[in-house]
C-alpha cells in the first residue's frame, strides 16, 4: 500500500471513527444518566415501602421537623446520601425520616457507571472495526485511479524513452556534421530536461532498494555539475569541495543532487553563479543560489511548483534522502535560498566499512 493510500485509509478512517464514536457517547450518556434517574426512583420506591414496614436493611431510620421539611420527595444530603420525609400517622411535629448511606449508594451508582462503561468499550470495538470496513472499501475507486494512473504513466515513460534515444542519436549524428549550432544545444538540452523529468515519474513509480558504494564526493558532485551544465550550459557553477569519502546509493544520491542542481540553476536570480559547499567539519553539502521561493514551507510538496516544471523534483530529494539517512535543511532569507543535506551518517558508514 502506497504512502498516499495510508494516509487516505487512515483520514477515512478518523472520520469515520469519530462520527461513530461521538453519536456513540452521546447515546450512552443520555442512557447513563436514564439509568441513575430509574436507580433514584427505584430507591425512592423501596423508601416509601420502607415507611410502612419499618424493615430497611441498607437505609436508617429517624426523624426531622415535619414543618422544616418536603415530606414524600427524595433529597440529596451534602455528603451524597439520599434520604426521604414521609408523615406519621396522627404526628403534627415529626415526620419520619429514611436516609441511604452516601457509601451505599455511590456504590449502587458505581455499578451503573461499570456497566455503562463496559457496553462503551464494546461498542468503541465494533465502531472500530466497522469504521475500518467502511474505510477499506471507500478507499476502493481511490486505489483503481491510482492504479489506472500508475499503469499509464508506466507506458508514457516506457514509449518515450525509444524516441528520445532515437532523437539523441539522430541529434549526435548532426552535431558531427553542423558543428557549434545553437539550434542543436537547444534540441539537445530538451532533450535532457524530458529525461530528467522522465527519471523523476520513474523514481516516483517505483522507488527500488538501496545499492550501497563508496564514492569520492568531490569528483561525484563535480561529475553532476558537468552534466547539468552540458543540459543547461546558461547556469555557471562554483564547487568548494573538501576531500570526503562516502557509503551511499549511488543512483539515489545522483538523483538527489540532479534536482537540487536543476531546481537552483532554474530558479535562481541575476548573473551570481550557483554555489556548491562542502566542510567536512559540519558534514554539510549546501547548494545556494541567488533568489527566494514564494512559499519556502511548501517547496518539499508533491506537485507543487512556482514555475515550470512538473513538482516533483523536491519531494523525490526529500523522500530519497530521508530513505538514505540523509537530513535536509533549507533557509531563504535575505533574497538567497540554501539547502543543505546532512552527510554525516553517510561518512560515517564509510568510515566503518
Amino acid at each position: 500500500m502506497k504512502a498516499v493510500e495510508k494516509r487516505s485509509l487512515l483520514a477515512s478512517f478518523s472520520l469515520f471513527f469519530l462520527s461513530i464514536v461521538t453519536l456513540l457517547g452521546a447515546i450512552i450518556w443520555f442512557d447513563y444518566h436514564q439509568r441513575l434517574d430509574a436507580l433514584e426512583k427505584k430507591l425512592f420506591d423501596r423508601m416509601r415501602l420502607c415507611n410502612y414496614e419499618l424493615s430497611c436493611d441498607e437505609m436508617k431510620l429517624g426523624f426531622a421537623d415535619l414543618n422544616a421539611t418536603t415530606i414524600n420527595r427524595l433529597h440529596r444530603l451534602p455528603d451524597g446520601s439520599l434520604y426521604a420525609d414521609f408523615p406519621i400517622p396522627k404526628s403534627q411535629r415529626y415526620a419520619l425520616r429514611i436516609t441511604l448511606p452516601a457509601a451505599l449508594y455511590q456504590k449502587k451508582r458505581q455499578a451503573v457507571f461499570r456497566s455503562e462503561a463496559l457496553r462503551f468499550s464494546v461498542a468503541l470495538l465494533a465502531a472500530a472495526l466497522l469504521s475500518a470496513l467502511f474505510s477499506w472499501f471507500s478507499l476502493r475507486p481511490l486505489r483503481q485511479a491510482l492504479r489506472l494512473m500508475e499503469r499509464f504513466t508506466r507506458d508514457i515513460v516506457h514509449d518515450l524513452k525509444t524516441p528520445l534515444a532515437s532523437i539523441r542519436l539522430n541529434l549526435s549524428m548532426l552535431s558531427r556534421h553542423c558543428p557549434d549550432r545553437p539550434e542543436t544545444d537547444r534540441i539537445g538540452r530538451s532533450v535532457a530536461t524530458t529525461l530528467s523529468l522522465l527519471e523523476n515519474l520513474k523514481e516516483h513509480l517505483e522507488g527500488a532498494g538501496q545499492e550501497r558504494r563508496r564514492i569520492d564526493l568531490g569528483r561525484f558532485v563535480r561529475d553532476r555539475v558537468a552534466a547539468i551544465t552540458a543540459a543547461h550550459g546558461d547556469t555557471d557553477f562554483t564547487v568548494d569541495i573538501e576531500p570526503a569519502t562516502l557509503l551511499v546509493d549511488e543512483k539515489r544520491f545522483a538523483r538527489v543532487l540532479d534536482n537540487l542542481l536543476l531546481n537552483a540553476a532554474k530558479h535562481k536570480e541575476g548573473d551570481a553563479p550557483v554555489r556548491i559547499r562542502f566542510r567536512q567539519d559540519v558534514g554539510r553539502l549546501c547548494i545556494e543560489n541567488d533568489g527566494a521561493p514564494q512559499q519556502s514551507e511548501r517547496i518539499f510538496e508533491r506537485f507543487y511548483t512556482e514555475g515550470n516544471g512538473e513538482g516533483l523534483g523536491l519531494s523525490i530529494v526529500k523522500r530519497l534522502s530521508e530513505a538514505m539517512g540523509v537530513k535536509v535543511e533549507f533557509v531563504s532569507e535575505a533574497g538567497q535560498t540554501r539547502v543543505c543535506l546532512g552527510l554525516g551518517a553517510l561518512m560515517s558508514r564509510a568510515s566503518v566499512r
